[in-house]
């Protein structure tokens, strides 16, 4: 990959789930993935504010992946808070969840949401999967089958 890597913020309550999408994100070679484990910390890294303030450490995110279902403020609250903050308006949010309801997948895309898309059970495919987001949403290297805004 040329060039410099473009930070990807995820945003998911589940431990398990971190370690595994950083871990999926290491296997595609993209070694650029921050995570936290709630809206407030995300809201904090995209503000710069607290333990997040060192931009070199904490690169402000040129794409951000969060999980719908987290306890107090979900990821339907991340979506609304930063399509109403004139400064995180323009990044792109796209949903990666376990659950692909009609209902979550349409609340979520109306909510500003770009793309849903649904966890994959293997660590291969959540590789392919986050190798693919990477190379749409970030400009990386094209691929034949990229999941744009229609993948689920």
């Amino acid at each position: 990959m040329s060039g410099p890597l473009k930070t990807v913020l995820f945003v998911d309550d589940s431990e398990d789930d971190r370690l595994l999408t950083t871990h999926a994100f290491k296997l595609a070679g993209l070694d650029c993935l921050r995570t936290v484990d709630s809206v407030p910390q995300a809201l904090q890294y995209l503000r710069g504010e607290g333990c997040y303030s060192d931009r070199n450490k904490y690169p402000f995110p040129s794409l951000i992946v969060t999980d719908l279902k987290m306890p107090g403020l979900n990821g339907f609250d991340l979506l609304d808070t930063i399509r109403n903050d004139a400064s995180t308006a323009a990044v792109p949010i796209v949903v990666l969840s376990s659950c692909d309801l009609g209902q979550d997948v349409a609340d979520a895309l109306h909510c500003g949401a770009r793309a849903f898309y649904r966890k994959p059970a293997q660590l291969a495919e959540l590789r392919d999967l986050v190798s693919k987001m990477y190379a749409y949403w970030c400009g990386g290297p094209s691929s034949q089958d990229d999941p744009g805004p229609d993948a689920l």
